[in-house]
């Protein structure tokens, strides 16, 4: 299905081009949900349901060929019948838009050639039939229901199995709804509807994804945030739905990584991704919901609390203790200070894991999804144009920086910690509206922003040191090793105090080039 935006309208659906639209929703794998979508209640429309056992088996050539194109072939076997699936990446984020091709085989060997689309077999490229090999293959209990209201239709999948890759496997309890035709918004009022009915989270991460990972036993990729797609031209209301839906998969597509905790980036881009929802939300406070925000707020606040200690305790490995690790070895033994920063990681990605697969994190992502694709932060009045009001909201913003910088060679670090927060709260601006704007000027400017932040996060960092190493000492569980840790504690902090000399030098000079360079947006 091909998704056709028609000025501020939600997008239509043209069901003779190959496309799905799709939201994914995850259940706990070990809980006993009892559902059963023939017996859903499910508002206005009706319901066709059947039930299906299905074997897939994913391929992909040795080299992974296909995965590097952000492709999954499969065959799909129910009862005596074989049906082989082309599909391309999804866009991020809750509603996922990909490309999908499907044909009818005779049996369970693939065959590319039978992909009837010019353009999607020179992506896929030269592939021969035996450079195909079996990759993983997923088996699950298909609950599959057909929603109708009459303008729309919504097709409900209830999928309980595995996916299996050699000796490993993982477990799968999810829901898949796919639009059939009309218009997206009616997938999320269905989403309204069944968390009600079984506890529920946003999924982001395709069968596929999940398989390759298992094969390889890989951490989920994190995503940095992209550059939001908007014209000049664009309507404030669009600008702003824009904004927060960009907002939204920044977030929810950098959850997996830090759940599963493997790579440290995961945590930070989350943090990022909540960061810049709640710059987003003091951006555009005039037009958006009152009541909304303000039941919003806290509940995003709280959310970060929760990801602080994970990344704190990270930064203070990765950016101080690593960095400073041969220096210290030359003079002391460090591994008692390692093996109690290792046990205090350990402790805040247990209480950040909690957190993140607790029900209120999980009903805070799907409050704000609904609130956002469905409209409901829209306040009285949001008209005319977003390139309209941002040159004030970027104006005013680079004010209030420069009047809380002035004196910013003499500012304390606590003074300097401030301004940094406002630096952010201007730098997620400009991330949102500088597409609006062109030339040079734009690329110079946000440069500016981007070395002057760096130099700040790093000094503050560095001044956090030693919060960081009186939460260590502070630990009961130093034991004998108390003594060392102590010693090797001190060098640490010693070394991060003349770091930080030198970075506040260079943050000085970073500023002074910062106040010079003239706003792209004047």
């Amino acid at each position: 299905m091909m998704v056709h935006q028609q000025g501020d309208m939600e997008p239509h659906v043209d069901t003779n081009a190959p496309h799905e639209i799709e939201l994914k929703l995850t259940i706990d794998p070990q809980a006993e949900t009892g559902l059963d979508l023939a017996g859903l209640d499910l508002p206005g429309g009706r319901l066709r349901f059947r039930r299906q056992m299905l074997e897939t088996t994913y391929y992909d050539t040795e080299d992974g060929r296909l995965r590097r194109r952000r492709m999954a072939l499969r065959v799909r076997k129910s009862g005596d019948r074989y049906l082989q699936t082309l599909k391309t990446a999804g866009t991020g984020g809750a509603l996922s838009v990909r490309g999908e091709w499907e044909t009818p085989l005779d049996g369970p060997v693939p065959d590319v050639s039978m992909i009837g689309d010019a353009d999607v077999v020179a992506r896929l490229g030269l592939i021969l039939p035996e450079q195909l090999d079996a990759m993983f293959v997923t088996l699950f209990d298909r609950q599959k229901a057909l929603w109708s209201d009459g303008g729309n239709e919504v097709e409900i999948a209830f999928d309980r199995g595995r996916i299996e890759a050699g000796d490993r496997q993982v477990p799968i309890a999810e829901i898949e709804l796919e639009l059939k035709g009309g218009e997206a918004r009616a997938i999320f009022e269905l989403v309204e509807r069944i968390r009600h009915v079984v506890p529920v989270r946003i999924g982001t991460e395709p069968k596929a994804d999940r398989g390759y990972r298992l094969r390889h036993d890989q951490p989920p990729a994190w995503t940095r945030s992209g550059v939001s797609s908007l014209e000049p031209s664009i309507s404030l209301e669009q600008g702003i739905r824009t904004i927060l839906r960009d907002c939204l998969t920044h977030w929810i597509d950098n959850e997996p990584a830090a759940l599963d905790g493997r790579d440290s980036e995961g945590v930070h881009q989350l943090r990022v991704g909540i960061r810049r929802m709640r710059s987003a939300l003091a951006l555009f406070h005039p037009w958006l919901d009152p009541p909304g925000v303000a039941a919003l707020e806290p509940r995003l606040k709280k959310a970060l609390k929760a990801l602080g200690p994970a990344r704190e305790i990270d930064v203070f490995i990765e950016d101080l203790l690593e960095p400073c690790w041969n220096d210290i070895l030359a003079h002391i033994d460090p591994a008692a200070l390692l093996e109690v920063t290792a046990r205090a990681r350990k402790e805040a990605y247990a209480d950040l894991h909690a957190w993140l697969g607790g029900r209120d994190y999980a009903d805070l992502v799907l409050d704000l999804v609904a609130w956002v694709e469905l409209d409901r932060w829209k306040g009285e009045h949001v008209g005319g144009r977003l390139r309209t009001v941002a040159e004030v909201l970027l104006e005013k913003r680079h004010r209030k920086l420069l009047r809380r910088g002035r004196g910013f060679d003499r500012l304390p670090d606590e003074k300097r910690h401030e301004l940094r927060l406002d630096l952010k709260k201007l730098r997620y601006a400009v991330d949102f509206l500088s597409p609006l704007f062109s030339g040079r000027k734009v690329k110079k400017g946000r440069k500016s922003f981007a070395r002057l932040q760096e130099g700040l996060g790093n000094a503050n960092d560095l001044a956090e040191c030693r919060l960081r190493i009186e939460e260590i000492l502070a630990r009961e569980d130093l034991g004998d090793d108390r003594f060392e840790v102590a010693k090797a504690a001190g060098f640490l902090h010693g070394w991060a105090a003349r770091a930080l000399t030198t970075t506040r030098a260079e943050t000085d000079t970073a500023w002074n080039d910062f106040v010079e360079v003239k706003p792209f947006w004047r």
